[in-house]
């Protein structure tokens, strides 16, 4: 029996090569059917219905795969981008959160070794003076004291690298303070000369300022590297000049160093100097805003370097000034260096205000990116899944076609 249709609509359908193989032997030359009653025809019939259901079965799956396989290789490129940028952000993030804290607690380090540094001077005088110096009681222990106990109630969960002081080891803020009540008891009760007071203080704020130095470096936020090391060299310059200011005291109370103090003295004075000359080169507007403050507090670098000159003669003052004036003179040495030191804490202050800004900035910066970076990946894969749909669809509504042109093709023939 001859087939009564032709497969013409086919021919505009990609049919697979399982397909066309299995209907290879069903195509007759003449363009009739079998007789539905011929036994080895109904046989074929099957074998071309199992052949179609088999080859769009087939179609479907390769489809899925590859519709799959397009997604995936731009999709996991997009995902692994969107990672690593945000993991960098994150980063960034976590790395300005920690240069704040860093801030944050140097700021307590430093009102910490200039309240130190203070007392330091005014024990190392009141200890060394002679009583023809006559000051009026204008360095006051008591109140320097207060200030110092202040500093520690601020700086209470401060912490620092383990250190030695009299051979005791350090390794809490409230350690420290039971150190230091320990000391200025032993100095109420004169068993311990001046320059022992400035070297116990010196070997206290030596140490806090090396922990300030190391919180810095592990902050390592390049974006305000130059900044934090303008700040750590101006907290050194406040040591320095704190030290220098101390043994400058000793000078005038005892009216002459010894050999060793004069070299310390020498050492402390020229490290904080040269310190705070090379301070521009971490921080351009230092020379600016530390000119301001010198204005602002009457401070004179002037009558400062003539003052160690004249602790660098190393004369008698006692006897080359008078008693008198030698009272005069270490008033003046003190408050105008004390004016000098505060003007390198504000002109650090105002370091560690940018420092603040900036990171602020990088943080909210860093934090906005993570965003956009989790919300353009969730956007690409909601497209991504939404375009897949699309290719699903399409080729589901393909394939559906060519199950009709089947249906009609086995109809045809009454199968």
């Amino acid at each position: 029996m001859a087939f009564n249709s032709k497969v013409s609509p086919l021919e505009d359908t990609v049919v697979s090569a399982d397909l066309k193989k299995n209907l290879e032997f069903s195509y007759q030359p003449a363009s009739t059917c079998y007789s539905s009653t011929d036994t080895s025809f109904s046989f074929e019939r099957r074998e071309i219905k199992s052949a179609v259901n088999n080859a769009i079965s087939h179609r479907i799956g390769k489809d899925f795969a590859r519709n799959l396989l397009l997604l995936a290789i731009p999709l996991v490129a997009l995902c692994i981008l969107s990672v690593i940028t945000s993991y960098r952000t994150i980063e960034m993030s976590t790395k300005a959160e920690e240069t704040l804290s860093v801030v944050k607690e140097n700021f307590r380090t430093v009102y910490l070794v200039t309240a130190l540094q203070r007392e330091s001077g005014v024990s190392g005088f009141l200890i060394s003076k002679r009583k023809q110096i006559n000051i009026d009681d204008a360095l006051k222990l008591g109140q320097a004291r207060n200030t110092t106990n202040n500093a520690f109630a601020e700086g209470r969960g401060l912490k620092f690298d383990e250190f030695t002081v009299n051979n005791t080891v350090i390794t809490t803020i409230s350690e420290l303070y039971q150190l230091l009540l320990q000391h200025r008891e032993n100095e109420d009760k004169g068993h311990v000369s001046g320059v022992e007071a400035i070297k116990f203080y010196t070997s206290v704020t030596a140490a806090l300022r090396r922990s300030s130095l190391q919180r810095s470096t592990m902050a390592n936020s390049g974006a305000v590297w130059p900044l934090l090391v303008a700040q750590d060299n101006l907290l050194r310059v406040v040591d320095f000049y704190g030290i220098t200011r101390s043994l400058g005291l000793l000078y005038f109370a005892s009216c002459k160093l010894s050999p060793e103090n004069l070299a310390w003295f020498l050492r402390a004075q020229g490290r904080g100097d040269f310190i705070l000359d090379g301070a521009e080169v971490y921080y351009e507007d230092f020379h600016q805003t530390y000119g301001y403050y010198l204005d602002l507090y009457d401070a004179s670098e002037e009558l400062m370097d003539d003052g160690i000159d004249l602790i660098l003669q190393n004369e008698n003052a006692c006897e080359t000034l008078g008693f008198e004036k030698t009272s005069r003179q270490t008033l003046y040495w003190f408050d105008n260096i004390t004016n000098v030191i505060q003007a390198v804490l504000s002109t650090r202050e105002v370091i560690a205000e940018e420092i603040n800004i900036r990171s602020s900035v990088q943080s909210s910066v860093a934090k906005w990116t993570t965003a956009l970076c989790i919300g353009g990946l969730l956007v690409t894969l909601g497209i991504c899944i939404a375009c897949g749909a699309w290719f699903a669809r399409e080729s589901y509504k393909t394939l559906a076609q060519i199950g009709k042109h089947r249906s009609e093709m086995l109809g045809a023939c009454g199968v």
